[in-house]
This record gives C-alpha cells, sequence and structure tokens, in this order.
C-alpha cells in the first residue's frame, strides 16, 4: 500500500536535487573566516574549508604565493568531510596587511582582507636649504595604518597652508605610507630653524624634527689685532659662516701715510681664526681688515687700526721661560716654568708646550701636547657688574636679566670679549602640595664681543640668579670672574603647567549638580594664593568659539547672569592649603571660600594701579600699563538651570611684590548641561515600538521552543542557559547555575590555547561579558561630595553593600567612608578587604580600618610611583615613629627578596586608661607589578601568593590587599588565590563564575584583559607542573632523588623534568631583527636567535646608522638590580660588534664558558630534546663554525677594531682544582675619552 509523501520529504527532496550538482562539481571552498582588523605583533588565524576531506588548498597573499617563515604557519586539519587550512601569522606587521586567497583546484578561490593598525613611522625627511628670499622646500614621510595625517608646526604654532607663504603637498607613496612637503617662500633669515610634523592615526603618533637652513653672505669680526716685535702683528677673528661653507678670506693690510692696501700673499686657510702678519717695518703704524667669503658672496670689510694704535714696536721682545721638573712618576711630569716680564706678559697670546724625545743621539720633536691659556688673561676682571632683575612687563611667566659691567682696569683694546653665564636655584611646592621641590636653572652662558658692555637674559621667575662676568670667549662656561646676584619675584604660571581640568554630572538625593576636579598647579613660577572657579552661562545656540579669551571675560553677579540669559559669574574661590586634588560641587549653594583667598583678592593700597611689574628702565612699553579691573563679585554658587548649557574655567590668582595681583586663566571645560538631554520620544517613537516588537516576537520563539523541548522530554539545558542569559542581560552576576561550564585540571592547557587563537578572540569574548554594572549595587556613599575628594579615582567606587565602614568620629556621618570593599575567598574561608591605595588626605581612614578590622596581613602590589605618577601615598615610615591620628607606626623588621620585601610594622594606640596597646603587621610589597597590566612570567606570583598562605591562619582578621585603585591587580591576586584552592579541592576551576561573583562584591576586579588572560596561565602552569620551590635544605636530597631512575622507565626523573621544560606553553616572541637578511651571517647558529623584544642594540655608528644587531640578550637575575647578557662566542666578522657592546654599555665582566677557540671545532648539535629550533619541521643547520683564534689580544698587545682599541693588561691562572684564566682588558675608543676595565673569567673543561 502506497503512503502518501508527507509536505516535508518533498521539501527535503528538493533540497538534495539543488545540492547534487555541487556534489558533482567537484572540491570547493565552503567558508574562509578571519580577523579583519588587529594591532601591531597580534596573532592572526585565518581559517579555510572546503569539501571533500582530500581537497588540495593553498594560500596568496596580493596574488604572490604564501611561503611558511618564522612568523608564518600552516595548519591542517580534516573534520569529517571536511579539510580546514589554517594560516597562522604570529606577530603581524605592517607588512602582513592585504588580501589573504584561498586556493582550491578546479574550484572558486575565496579572499579576505587583513588590515594591520599600526601607529606611524617616520620612513623618510628631508632638511630645506635656501639663500634669503629664495624658497626651501622639507619633507616627512610616514608609514602607518590607518594612512596616518601630517600636519606641521613651527615651535607651538600650528603652520597651514597658504599660497602666499606655505605650500604643503601631500603625495600618498604607497596604501601605507604618505610624504608631506612643505615649501616656504620668499624665505627671510627667521624662517631658519626647525620645523616639526606629526604624522597621526588612530594607533599612535609620531613626530619628527627637520631644518630650514637660511644661507647668507659671512660675518666676520675681528677682535684682537696686537704688534708682536718690531715686524709682526697677531690678528685674530671671529667669523659665522652665514650657513654655508667658507670659499676664503682676503687679508689686507696697510701702512699708515701709505695709500696702497697690500695682500698678504700667504694664502689663509678656510678653518683658521688667526693670522701673523711678518716682514713690516718697525716702529709704524698699520691698519689691517679682512673679508670673507662663502658660495652665497662676500661678507662686508672690518677693518682694525684706524685710531692709529696699532703700532709695531721699535724692537723685538725677548722671553725665553725657564722650565723646572717639580715631580715626576714613570707615567707623568709636573712641570713650572717663569713667567714673562711685565713688559712682555700682555703680548704673550699662549704657551706651546712640546715634547722632545732624546733617541740614539737624535733630537726629535714630536706634536705639541696641550696649549695654555696666558698667565695674565685670568687675572684681568671685569669692573662695576650690574644686574636688574624682573618681572617681563609683556607676560608676567618670565622675567628679565640685564647685566652690565665696565672693562677691566688697564685693559687695552685687544680684549677678544666676555662671557656671562647665569645660573639659579628656585625652592618652591610642587604639584603634590606638600613637598618643597629644588630646580637648578643653567647654567647658561652667552659670549659678547666688540665693544658691546652688556646683554640681557630671558629667564624663569621665582628664583635667585648668580651671574658671573670673565674676560675671554674662549670657555664654555665662566667660572670665575666678577659676581653679581638679585632675586625674582613671583610671576603667573607658564603655559605649560596650566592644566584643562574635568568635569561631570553627579546627582545628589535627586539634584543634579557639576562636580569639579582641580588639580594643583605647580608653584614652579610663584606661589599661588587663591583658585577661582568662573561660570560661564551659555546663550541658545552659543559655542565656546563665540566666546572671549577667559582673561578677557567680564564677571557678573550671580543673580544678573540669572536674569540675562548668560554670561560670567566667580561661582567659587579657595585657598592653596589643598592636597594635590580639590573637588568642587556646583550649584549646592556652598562655597569653599577661605580667609586666605579673601584676603589673597583684595586690592592695594594705592588705589588699584596695576603696574606691568617689570617695566624694565632700559626697554620701552608699547603701551601704558592698564590699569587693574574692579574686584570680582563675592563667589556665590547658585543652583544651576538644569536645561541650560554652562562652561568653566579656572582662575590662579598671584600676588605680586607691588600688592597687586595677576590672574592666569586655564582654557574653558567642554559645555555640559546639569541634567542629561530628555529624550526626545516624538522623533524616536517608531524605533522603540520596533524593538519592542522585536524583542517580544523573540520572547515567543524562545517560549514556544521551550514549550517544545519539554513536552518531548528534551533536556532543560536551554530553560537554564535561558535563565542566565537573562540574569546577564540584568547586569547580574550568575549564580547557582554557571554561564560557562567548569574546566578540568587536565583540560586547562586545551582551554587556554583555544581562547588564544585569533588574537585572543576567546579571551575577548569572556572578558567582554563579564559584569560592567550592576543594578543591585548602589555607590552613594562614594558619590557623597563630602567624600569625592577621598576617591583616588572617580571611576572606581566602593558599593554601599559590601564597603568597608569605620567608626564615626564626632558623629560625623562622613568619617565613616574609606574606598574599601570586603571580599570572599574560596568558600567563605578566607575574607579580604580590597582597597584603593590611600591619598595623603586618608592615610589617617587607612590606620583606622586596618586597627579596627584588626588586619595582621597587608598585601602591598603597587609601587609608590610608577611612570612619573603617584599610585600610592607612603602610609609607613623608613626609620623612628610616625603618628597618623590616634595610631603610632614604626618600622620594626625589613627584609627584601627578590621581587618583593617583606616588613613587620608596629602599630599602637592608647586606651581609655592610659595604657596602649600594640600590634605587629606583616606588610608584604610586590614590586614587579605595572599598572592594567600583568607580569610576564606567574612563576613570581604563584610564589607570592604561597608566602601570603604561609603566613595566613583562620584566626586572623582579614587580609588587606590595595594596588593603587584596589581593583586590578588586587583583584587578579584574589581571584588566582581562590581558584588554587578550588582546583586543589575539586580538580577543576570556574573562572569566569568566579570573577563575576568577586565583581559583584567590588566593582572592575581583574580591570583589563591582559590580567584576565594572565588567571588562564597561572591557573593552567600550576595545573601543569604544581608547586616547584626547592627549600634549600632540601636540594641536595631532591637532586639525589631526582637522579634515580624508574624501574619501567629508560631515564632518570631529572630527565623527565628537563624533557617536560618543551611542555611550557610560552608567547610566541618576534625574532625578525636577528633573521633578517642582513644580520644571518652575524649567527652562528641560525636556529639561535634574539628575541626582538629583549635583544641588546648597540649605539649606532655615524658611517653606519642601522648597524646595531648582535647576538645578544638580556636575562633578568634573582632580582631587579641584576641583568646578565648572554650571547654567543664572537664570530671573525662580529668582534669588533662584540667590543663595541662591552665599551657601550661599560661591561665590567665576562664569563666564557666554552674552550680556547684554538683547539675547538664544530661539532653537530642535537636539540631534538630542547625544541629551541625556530621552525621544528625544518632541521637546524650547522651554523657558522668555531673560529681558529680567540677574540681577544695576547698580553701587552692591542687590537684596534674599526674605533674601538683593546688591550690586554694582565693574564693569571686560577688554582688546579678550579682551572680557570683571568685575564683584564682596557677596551677603549679612539674617537673620545670614553674606556672601560674588564675581567674576563675563562673556565676550562666544561664539555659542550
Amino acid at each position: 500500500m502506497d503512503h502518501p509523501i508527507r509536505p516535508w520529504c518533498w521539501l527535503f527532496y528538493t533540497l538534495l536535487l539543488v545540492s547534487l550538482p555541487s556534489f558533482r562539481a567537484g572540491a570547493a571552498i565552503t567558508k574562509l573566516t578571519g580577523p579583519e582588523l588587529l594591532d601591531e605583533c597580534d596573532n592572526a588565524t585565518i581559517s579555510c574549508t572546503a569539501q571533500p576531506a582530500d581537497t588540495e588548498l593553498w594560500w596568496t597573499k596580493d596574488d604572490v604565493n604564501v611561503s611558511r617563515s618564522n612568523r608564518i604557519t600552516f595548519v591542517r586539519e580534516t573534520k569529517d568531510k571536511s579539510v580546514v587550512s589554517h594560516l597562522q601569522l604570529w606577530c603581524v606587521q605592517l607588512s602582513d596587511q592585504g588580501s589573504y586567497t584561498c586556493h582550491v583546484a578546479s574550484g572558486e578561490p575565496r579572499t579576505t582582507t587583513l588590515r594591520v593598525r599600526v601607529g606611524p613611522e617616520l620612513a623618510t625627511s628631508g632638511n630645506g636649504t635656501a639663500q634669503v628670499g629664495g624658497s626651501a622646500a622639507v619633507s616627512c614621510s610616514f608609514r602607518g595604518s590607518p594612512t596616518p595625517t601630517i600636519v606641521w608646526s613651527a615651535g607651538k604654532q600650528p603652520v597651514k597652508n597658504s599660497t602666499s607663504k606655505y605650500t604643503i603637498t601631500v603625495r600618498n607613496v604607497s596604501s601605507t605610507e604618505v610624504e608631506s612637503q612643505l615649501t616656504v617662500t620668499n624665505v627671510s633669515n627667521k624662517d631658519g630653524g626647525q620645523l616639526t610634523c606629526q604624522a597621526s592615526n588612530e594607533a599612535g603618533t609620531a613626530e619628527h624634527t627637520v631644518r630650514i637652513i637660511v644661507q647668507r653672505e659671512p660675518e666676520v669680526t675681528i677682535t684682537k689685532a696686537v704688534a708682536v716685535g718690531k715686524s709682526h702683528i697677531y690678528v685674530k677673528w671671529t667669523v659665522d659662516d652665514g650657513n654655508s661653507p667658507l670659499t676664503g678670506y682676503r687679508l689686507q693690510f696697510m701702512a699708515v701715510g701709505s695709500n696702497e692696501w697690500l695682500y698678504w700673499p700667504t694664502e689663509v686657510a678656510v678653518n683658521a681664526t688667526s693670522a701673523v702678519l711678518s716682514g713690516l717695518e718697525p716702529s709704524r703704524g698699520y691698519q689691517v681688515r679682512l673679508t670673507a667669503e662663502n658660495g652665497v658672496g662676500r661678507s662686508e670689510t672690518v677693518e682694525v687700526g684706524r685710531d692709529g694704535q696699532l703700532i709695531t714696536q721699535d724692537r723685538d721682545l725677548e722671553y725665553k721661560p725657564t722650565i723646572s721638573v717639580k715631580a715626576a712618576t714613570s707615567e707623568s711630569l709636573t712641570l713650572s716654568w717663569s713667567l714673562p716680564p711685565p713688559e712682555v706678559a700682555p703680548h704673550v697670546q699662549s704657551y706651546r708646550l712640546m715634547r722632545v724625545d732624546r733617541l740614539q743621539g737624535e733630537v726629535k720633536e714630536t706634536q705639541p701636547l696641550t696649549v695654555l691659556c696666558p698667565v695674565s688673561a685670568g687675572q684681568l676682571k671685569p669692573r662695576q657688574v650690574t644686574l636688574e632683575c624682573r618681572l617681563d612687563g609683556e607676560r608676567l611667566s618670565s622675567a628679565v636679566l640685564f647685566v652690565s659691567w665696565q672693562p677691566p682696569t688697564n685693559a687695552d683694546s685687544s680684549l677678544e670679549g666676555y662671557t656671562v653665564t647665569v645660573t639659579g636655584i628656585s625652592e618652591y611646592i610642587g604639584e603634590d602640595g606638600q613637598s618643597r621641590d629644588q630646580m637648578n636653572y643653567g647654567p647658561e652662558s652667552r659670549k659678547v664681543t666688540g665693544q658691546a658692555l652688556s646683554t640681557e637674559f630671558v629667564v624663569d621667575p621665582n628664583t635667585n640668579y648668580t651671574v658671573r662676568v670673565c674676560v675671554g670667549t674662549s670657555e664654555p662656561v665662566c667660572t670665575g670672574g666678577a659676581v653679581a646676584s638679585c632675586q625674582v619675584g613671583g610671576g603667573l604660571p607658564a603655559a605649560q603647567h596650566l592644566q584643562t581640568y574635568n568635569w561631570w554630572r553627579v546627582n545628589h538625593y535627586g539634584r543634579w549638580l557639576l562636580l569639579v576636579q582641580v588639580d594643583r598647579v605647580t608653584e614652579r613660577s610663584g606661589p599661588i594664593c587663591c583658585y577661582r572657579i568662573v561660570m560661564v552661562r551659555l546663550a541658545n545656540g552659543q559655542e565656546l568659539e563665540e566666546l572671549p579669551q577667559p582673561d578677557e571675560v567680564p564677571l557678573l553677579s550671580y543673580e544678573e547672569v540669572q536674569a540675562r540669559g548668560e554670561g560670567a559669574y566667580l561661582a567659587d574661590a579657595f585657598g592653596s592649603d589643598f592636597d594635590k586634588t580639590q573637588y568642587v560641587t556646583l550649584g549646592d549653594g556652598q562655597t569653599l571660600e577661605t580667609a586666605a583667598c579673601g584676603q589673597c583678592q583684595q586690592q592695594p593700597a594705592d588705589g588699584g594701579r596695576r603696574r606691568r611689574h617689570g617695566r624694565l628702565p632700559w626697554r620701552r612699553s608699547r603701551r601704558e600699563a592698564p590699569t587693574a579691573p574692579p574686584p570680582p563679585p563675592p563667589p556665590h554658587d547658585g543652583p544651576l538651570i538644569n536645561d541650560a548649557r554652562y562652561t568653566a574655567f579656572v582662575q590662579l590668582v598671584v600676588r605680586r611684590e607691588d600688592g597687586g595681583v595677576a590672574v592666569a586663566s586655564t582654557n574653558y571645560l567642554s559645555p555640559l548641561t546639569p541634567a542629561p538631554a530628555p529624550q526626545q520620544y516624538q522623533q524616536v517613537l517608531g524605533t522603540v515600538l520596533g524593538v519592542v516588537c522585536a524583542l517580544v516576537i523573540c520572547m515567543l520563539i524562545l517560549l514556544v521552543t521551550l514549550f517544545a523541548l519539554k513536552r518531548y522530554g528534551k533536556d532543560v539545558v536551554v530553560s537554564r542557559a535561558l535563565r542566565d542569559m537573562l540574569g546577564s542581560v540584568r547586569g547580574q552576576p550568575v549564580s547557582g547555575s554557571t554561564p560557562l561550564p567548569p574546566i578540568a585540571r587536565h583540560e586547562l592547557v586545551s582551554a587556554y590555547q583555544d581562547r588564544h587563537r585569533d588574537s585572543d578572540l576567546g579571551f575577548r569574548r569572556e572578558f567582554d561579558c563579564l559584569p560592567q554594572r550592576l543594578h543591585d549595587r548602589t555607590t552613594y556613599a562614594s558619590e557623597a561630595p563630602e567624600n569625592y575628594k577621598k576617591n583616588r579615582y572617580p571611576d572606581i567606587r566602593a558599593y554601599d553593600q559590601t564597603r568597608v565602614k569605620l567608626s564615626q568620629i564626632d558623629g560625623v556621618q562622613s568619617t565613616e567612608y574609606i574606598n574599601a570593599n570586603f571580599v570572599w575567598g574560596y568558600k567563605e574561608r578566607k575574607k579580604f578587604i580590597c582597597a584603593q591605595g590611600p591619598l595623603e588626605a586618608t592615610i589617617d581612614d587607612f590606620w583606622r580600618m586596618v586597627w579596627e578590622h584588626c588586619c595582621e596581613l597587608m598585601i602591598m602590589l603597587t609601587n609608590l610611583e610608577e611612570v612619573g605618577r603617584t599610585k600610592c601615598a607612603k602610609y609607613w615610615p623608613e626609620e623612628g615613629e610616625t603618628t597618623y591620628g590616634a595610631i603610632t607606626v614604626s618600622l620594626a623588621e625589613e627584609k627584601p627578596y627578590s621581587d618583593y620585601i617583606q616588613r613587620v610594622l608596629s602599630i599602637s594606640r592608647p586606651r581609655s586608661d592610659g595604657s596602649v596597646e600594640t600590634r605587629r603587621i606583616t606588610h608584604l610589597h610586590y614590586l614587579v607589578w605595572k599598572d592594567f597590566m600583568a607580569p610576564e612570567y606567574p612563576t613570581g606570583i604563584l610564589r607570592f601568593i604561597k608566602r601570603i598562605n604561609e603566613m595566613y591562619s583562620l584566626e586572623m582578621g582579614p587580609i588587606l590587599v590595595h594596588c593603587s585603585a584596589g581593583v586590578g591587580r588586587t583583584g587578579t591576586l584574589v581571584a588566582i588565590d581562590s581558584l588554587l584552592q578550588q582546583m586543589e579541592e575539586e580538580g577543576e576551576v570556574t573562572i569566569f563564575n568566579t570573577i563575576c561573583d568577586l565583581r559583584h562584591q567590588r566593582n572592575y576586579l581583574v580591570q583589563s584583559l591582559k590580567q584576565y588572560i594572565f588567571v588562564y596561565r597561572a591557573l593552567m602552569e600550576y595545573a601543569q607542573f604544581g608547586d616547584t620551590e626547592i627549600p634549600a635544605a632540601k636540594l641536595a636530597a631532591t637532586y639525589r632523588s631526582l637522579c634515580g631512575k624508574e624501574p619501567e622507565r629508560m631515564r632518570t626523573r631529572l630527565e623527565e623534568e628537563f624533557r617536560r621544560l618543551g611542555e611550557v606553553t610560552e608567547e610566541r616572541k618576534a625574532f625578525t631583527v636577528g633573521s633578517s637578511d642582513e644580520n644571518k651571517e652575524k649567527n652562528r647558529l641560525d636556529y639561535i636567535v634574539p628575541y626582538d623584544v629583549n635583544r641588546v642594540i648597540l649605539a649606532p655608528l655615524p658611517t653606519r646608522p642601522l648597524d646595531t644587531y648582535i647576538n645578544a640578550s638580556f636575562i633578568q637575575g634573582y632580582d631587579i638590580s641584576e641583568t646578565y647578557i648572554v650571547t654567543q662566542e664572537p664570530l671573525e666578522r662580529t668582534r669588533a660588534d662584540f667590543w663595541r657592546m662591552v665599551l657601550d654599555l661599560e661591561i665590567s665582566s665576562i664569563v666564557m664558558l666554552s674552550e680556547d677557540p684554538a683547539t675547538v671545532t664544530a661539532a653537530p648539535v642535537d636539540i631534538s630534546a630542547a625544541g629551541d629550533s625556530p621552525d621544528p619541521e625544518q632541521p637546524p643547520s650547522a651554523g657558522a663554525p668555531a673560529s681558529s683564534e680567540p677574540y681577544w689580544p695576547a698580553l701587552d698587545e692591542t687590537v684596534t677594531y674599526d674605533h674601538i682599541t683593546v688591550k690586554c693588561m694582565s693574564v693569571k691562572a686560577g688554582p688546579p682544582v678550579a682551572p680557570y684564566t683571568w685575564r683584564t682588558f682596557c677596551v677603549s675608543s679612539v674617537k673620545g675619552n670614553d674606556s672601560v676595565t674588564t675581567s674576563q673569567l675563562h673556565l676550562v673543561g666544561w664539555p659542550p
């Protein structure tokens, strides 16, 4: 009996017929996946899936076949009836960007495009040279992805495209390189100097400096012309070559009474600065003139002797120094000689000390050893040195020093000039508001030539200055001479010190306010007595560009601004007696004005005349000094209009020496409305309805699916997953039913590797699913205006439900607040307090928390300062006792380890009966963990957590853990500790669940993706190898045990342990520099190449700026204070590089573990067990043969490599029980005074 065909059978039959042609067509690519955008040095995997399973696949990039290399690998795997080819790119570079195509025989290829995001990098640059009136072109070329945008600036002023002066031409060299050329027309002298080209894209910025060299005629000045004897005149000059090489001089002379100028017949060298005219007549006056020439033209002729004072003498001067030896050693002589007679001394220009060697009866005169200044020059000092110093009348942020003097007594016209040097010292309050910083100014020197007897310097205010004036211009700095001092008073902060502050909205019990974070400004330029906050209400449609500069804004009263609907008013003012940061709430009706600030704003008693402070007598002001503006209205922080737009700026008030005030203003803050903008329901109604309808339909489909599954007896895992999904949408962590299944201990390695693929795509997806905001958690206490300044970071707040509460002081509620939360460990067996690093203002609260909650173990995971920023205030003394509030703290013990310091702190507090209670706190300070980052290896942290657990007992109070914010490094350590306990007890871990639960107790615990990955890596390493630490007392016994063999195994346990080193999951590191074509010949073995990240980089040579490679790596020792350099034995072609490294890095010790090169031959190397080859599929080559000669010279011999000389100073042999040789070398540079003495310890007898 025939059965009717059901409708679904017809559908299946139709789909089968449609799909049959594809089966008949042969191999075909079914899927191509891969990342589209990566950052530089990320890892990428592009996967190509094809059918059937025996299909051959190959790859091309931009129509060129992709070949295997040390950064490119292929993985082929078969799944059911398909084959998948994975193209893996390790540490992608800009050159990896392009179109990747997967090919299949007799089938259509599939293509995907990979873009690599790389910050700009300079490719080429060019300086420009032009003569006055001509044009000059400079250029910069940058590589990057996306293609960078290049802008130009001269100093701090941007250079814009202009047809009259500047023309900017942009050319795309390639898809990743762009060139910008700036052409300057009608060049003048002021156009010479540096120009900055800055390139930027979304990956970063880079800048480079180029120069415009303006060429002009040379300028020459005769600084000295003096008769020496009856027939010689000594002439000395200085010359400015006008940025064009000199081509020659024209030196002429003419006797008084003659009208004929004669050329000096001897050619003057272009690098000469003096000459001696000879063959002149005695007792006769002469005139001398000089002209310099370069490629642009000829200088103006300078002339001396017109006054008739340049007269040859009637006889030659006679002076023969008498030399005597004062002291002598094997290597030096101390000499002295007689001084010239008084009539000869003014004519002595210098002494030349010569060495005479007597060899075989012959006298040989060598080159001069030194040139000494005349004795009389140092005895001359200028007279009547005066120094005037005041603030610059045009710019109150700088000062001007005016120096004047008179020539020395009995000085003649032969003085070549003066050297003026300025030094200064300033003490001021820094940005932290407490420390008194000290800054030294200078030394800054200036040469004053000709007849000038004065000069001026532009310097910083608030500094004590000392000026020295010396005769002569030969020394770069004047260290003697005549001295004068003065003090410059305080001025306005410099522009680079003015900050742009931040502000944001806060909701205070249903009322919208604005909160401004005001950071202190350094008082380098002078004491700041008051900070004023000026609120500006913008008119409807008004933008910041339409406002005048903040210094020019007229201040009205609050009532006038409210009536007009626009304008500026003084909202708050406060003194400078606060720590690093002051939080100011605007719109709450309260002001912070202090008496000190009120006195600062008062006008002087002279009627308020605001004189331009420092109008110097030698300067003429272009305009009369303006009168001071009227004092501002008193601060009034009235209510804000919710829908009005506001901006603000901060004024810094400085009290001047004349009693007046000066004001500096910051830039405007970005406009804000106190309340968030209301939603425009009329405009988005259609969108909202559409979204609601779509959600309803999705919910109906899910409900029907679940109903069907339950009806037909399916597993209810789907319903639980739906409930978990809805819980995560609400922002709540999952409890009870986990969103991710647990990971067994033996599966951690594969779980880590699966998530590590495609540039950590699996890790990124998990991390992005961690809860950010929890609707069942509030932070009212952290957001309260009185507590806001107690938070180190505005976005790191303490949950009200789990925050640590302190006892109130005098019934003030705000005194119970501290930014810290209770956090439970695994199964609530261990209780943590996770806190931010204390501020200077919260150290007292920090120690109150330690005392009141009985903390006996404190963990510190941050340094006090990192990358120039304060991360935590120092809350313990180095010595003695320090009292914080009612608690006295002293340091009892301190012991440093490799990566942490263990301290024992003694704290005490008086009881009500007059006695004192004392407790001891163990303080563990981890030193090598950077903010937002993760340690490179987990070994140190695992050992550190082991120390914590050894010290902890259940009878103790909670463990206090803090970093800077108390969330990133702190949360990572707590997570690893909890998960290690779970692994030991359950044999599996729930990493995602645990961190979700931690974030439910304090926000942002495990703050960054790198830290989340590090949790996985630490657990993976512990799961693989366990606790590998060996106590020193058990080392010998452990070694003997490892040397034993198991009966059923061929290897010892020590060999098995060494073999397991190959199982370590290590991050792939690039070694592109060492494996490049130009550096391959410098490697002894082509499979032993240094990583790029820690290789030794040699200082570039002027003739070979790119020659910086040597096969050597920096290796960290036991702690951060010890660093080793591990390198290969130098090849014959790399000996110069080896000794360059020794000299550049001032290496004091060399340890050589190989045999004497003359007795060693190359031998094959088996590395199959170690697995060191970059590409396991390619066998290692034998590499370079061993050198037949040592790389060092023999005893007392000297060898020169390029610009480096190496001399063997001594050779000593060690005792027979320790066969080694100790050599000492002196390594020096022939181009300078750099030298280093290094010892080589050569151990003999260690087999390879």
